[in-house]
């Protein structure tokens, strides 16, 4: 049996290569399984996304997490066409008009002060009831990673606004004026 090597992943040429969207999900999420076996050893870093999908007339919130080890850049801006893949596939919708600071989002990174791993987050995750926890999970973290804000991972005004009208649903999602930031 070939081993799998998370380095491999190129999540640029799998979206070249795979035309059907629920194949590329498909793969994605595949993709994600085989990476976290591959690292039972620690903790993965990286970019993620909580993206609502339909279910039962109802709304799933979903973890898309996207690896630094993998080929492909882990960056909001990057992954986003993947996610956004992901949304129209789930909800039958074309959505390019829909931009990256739509839904809540956050990174697992190593901290500069300490090197531990760190999941920084905008505090707007759709499930407050352990939704930290499932993120945890998706990047093989311990429960004392700890949690920190960051308001650059927050949902930028009208932004999710107009994915909720895109999809038809009030998804409930906070978020704040850009000109509130700090950007420096």
């Amino acid at each position: 049996m070939e081993t799998f090597d998370p380095t491999s992943v190129d999540l640029d040429r799998l979206a070249a290569a795979i035309v059907s969207r629920a194949a590329r999900e498909a793969r994605r999420r595949e993709l994600r399984e085989l990476t976290l076996r591959a690292a039972d050893a620690g903790p993965l870093t990286g970019g993620w996304y909580w993206a609502p999908m339909p279910a039962d007339g109802g709304v799933v919130w979903q973890v898309h997490a996207f690896y630094d080890c993998w080929r492909s850049p882990s960056d909001h801006v990057r992954i986003w066409r993947h996610v956004r893949d992901a949304l129209e596939t789930g909800w039958r919708r074309r959505l390019a008009a829909i931009e990256c600071y739509s839904l809540p989002r956050g990174r697992v990174a190593r901290r500069a002060d300490t090197g531990q791993v760190a999941l920084y987050h905008g505090g707007d995750a759709p499930r407050r009831s352990g939704g930290l926890a499932v993120v945890r999970r998706a990047f093989n973290l311990p429960r004392a990673t700890p949690a920190l804000f960051d308001e650059h991972e927050q949902c930028i005004a009208g932004q999710p606004e107009a994915l909720s009208r895109a999809l038809g649903r009030d998804l409930k999602i906070k978020s704040v004026q850009a000109s509130s930031l700090d950007w420096s």
